[in-house]
This record gives structure tokens, sequence and C-alpha cells, in this order.
């Protein structure tokens, strides 16, 4: 894995920050890049759920890293993106640091954030224990918290991507 370029202090998405990209060549920057941001994730008190919201095309890697994510986290059943249910909830065998769960939506068919109430994602915003992973989070970006963090993915080609990761400068710094 690569990092490929750092940029100080200016409005990204949801909130002010940090960002920095990193160039995907193999599944183990997958790994990497997944590991780094979980040890950053747990090094931090948190109030409330962390969210993870990911963006980027159809095919770019958003259930890929996902996958990975939940797998070191402890989740051992397949994770699939949750097209259809909406939202899937992975609890984790082992708590890692303050998260005991991972939330996973897609919501890829939605036309607005109001599709979120019967949901009660407001709930799971505010427990500490949930790890919140969004694919398609920008059809639903007013209602993330200011702390999200966002990865963009982008092809770069068949098998490389950058994925962007946005947010707290300390946090991203650490990444």
């Amino acid at each position: 894995m690569v990092v490929l370029a750092t940029c100080e202090a200016k409005e990204i998405g949801y909130s002010l920050g940090m960002e920095k990209d990193f160039q995907i060549k193999k599944i183990t920057d997958w790994e990497v890049l997944a590991t780094s941001l979980i040890k950053s994730l747990i090094a931090r008190p948190v109030n409330q759920a962390v969210v993870i919201a990911l963006v980027g095309d159809l095919g770019a890697g958003k259930t890929t890293f996902t996958q990975i994510l939940g797998r070191l986290l402890g989740v051992s059943e397949k994770i699939n993106s949750p097209t259809f249910n909406i939202m899937k909830i992975h609890a984790l065998p082992e708590s890692v640091g303050n998260f005991t769960s991972l939330v996973h939506l897609d919501v890829y068919r939605f036309e607005s954030e109001t599709e979120l109430t019967p949901l009660n994602f407001a709930t799971y915003l505010k427990a500490p224990e949930h790890l919140v992973v969004i694919e398609w989070a920008d059809k639903i970006a007013k209602a993330l918290p200011l702390n999200t963090i966002t990865l963009k993915f982008t092809h770069l080609d068949n098998e490389e991507r950058q994925v962007t990761v946005s947010g707290d400068t300390q946090l991203v710094e650490s990444i």
C-alpha cells in the first residue's frame, strides 16, 4: 500500500479535517488499511458510535473493504452487501476496544435520509459499542454525524484502487 498524498484542514464532505490517499493493488493492501483504521479507532475514546461512510462507484471496493474489516474484527459469518435488507448487525465474538458490533448498511436504494427512520438509525448512532459502516453513504450525507470518517473508493484499473480517507485530522494522520 502506498500513501499518495495528505492534505490538511479542509472541508471534506461532512466535517472539517484531513484527507489521505492510499493506493490499493492487492488484498494485503486492503488488510493493511483496515488494520490501521481499526488500531486508530480503538485508540480513541468515544461516547457515540463511530461511523465510516463508504463512497464510490459500483465495484469500487466498498463491500470488499467491509468484508475485510469484519474479518479483522472477528466476524466469522460471511458479510454480504445488505442491498435488499438495508442493514445487518454482526456481533463481534469479543469486544474490540469499545466495539461489540459491526452495523453494516447499504443505502444504495435510498432516495432520502428519511428512509433511515424505520431503522432507528439515530439510536445506533448514540451507542459507543457500534461501529457503523455505510455503503453509498453520500445518499444520506445530511444524516451523518460531523465526526464521520469517509472512505472514497476510486477505480484506477481492474485491480487497482485509490482510497481517500478523510475525517478528523488526528485520526487520519494515525492511519
